[in-house]
């Protein structure tokens, strides 16, 4: 491990145990029963083999190996933080109203992770879930995408005279110069391939009743203006197939099942 790696392990111990959530979890590890061998004495206080085991833990994550130069690097920024925090002690920083607000903020944090990892393992997302889920999005997807142009003006006014002109033969790439959508205007107003359910109603449902080389025949309005859709093509959905959609789709159930005893939690709380 170069000298730079060493000080960089050295910023991240010094970045990630500043207040952070894993600074309490690792404080945490210090004192549980498991993996509780001293590491090292200052002035008296035993630091403990679990805390340097969370940040090696951290390092794998990030694919860091753990060598010998990596186990003295996390071994002397243990040290020295427990020095400054020490000194801090001493200069009694401990009762300082914001460092005891943090504190108590980490303290929660690491309480509140280590529920929500409770609940995921008591509650596992099963290959059901996932499978019904990956069907609701193929159907939710529906069986056609379509290549879009569109163009967004500012009153139903404009979009009417728009659509006048093209039912008199003007182009759309032309007149979507005119469109407040600066991301698009440079392109015609394409959109590129979508899918139907990217959109609103009602324009999911104008956008669907429309065959290729036909445009909405009046305008569509949303929040930012009012819209003029062409589709230039139209094609079959092709969805990623179930296997290469199974962790992205088993972390989002896991995230709405957590989001979701939350919701639940919070309606039987007291909260005033």
């Amino acid at each position: 491990m170069n000298r730079f790696a060493l000080a960089s392990i050295a910023l991240l111990c010094a970045s990630l145990y500043a207040g952070s959530s894993l600074a309490a979890e690792t404080a945490a590890a210090a004192k549980n029963a498991g993996g509780n061998a001293p590491l090292a004495t200052v002035n008296g206080v035993t630091l403990k083999q679990s805390a340097a085991d969370l940040m090696f833990k951290e390092q794998a994550n990030k694919g860091v190996q753990e060598t010998p130069e990596l186990k003295k690097a996390v071994r002397d920024e243990l040290i020295m933080r427990e020095l400054f925090a020490q000194e801090a002690h001493k200069k009694g920083l401990d009762k300082n109203e914001e460092v005891q607000a943090k504190l108590d903020m980490a303290r929660q944090s690491v309480l509140a992770g280590a529920y929500m990892d409770s609940f995921v393992k008591t509650h596992p997302i099963t290959d059901a879930d996932i499978q019904k889920e990956y069907q609701r999005q193929v159907q939710l997807a529906g069986p056609q995408e379509f290549k879009l142009r569109h163009i967004v003006v500012k009153t139903e006014q404009e979009a009417e005279d728009i659509i006048k002109q093209l039912k008199a033969g003007a182009k759309f790439e032309t007149l979507a110069e005119k469109s407040e959508d600066t991301s698009t205007r440079p392109t015609g107003g394409d959109l590129g391939w979508t899918r139907p359910s990217a959109f609103v109603e009602p324009m999911r449902t104008a956008i669907l009743a429309l065959k290729k080389g036909e445009y909405t025949a009046t305008a569509l309005k949303s929040n930012v203006g009012y819209h003029i859709v062409q589709v230039d093509d139209v094609r079959p959905t092709e969805m990623p197939p179930l296997e290469s959609m199974k962790d992205r789709l088993r972390q989002a159930l896991t995230q709405d099942a957590v989001k979701a005893h939350g919701t639940e939690l919070r309606a039987a709380a007291k909260v005033q």
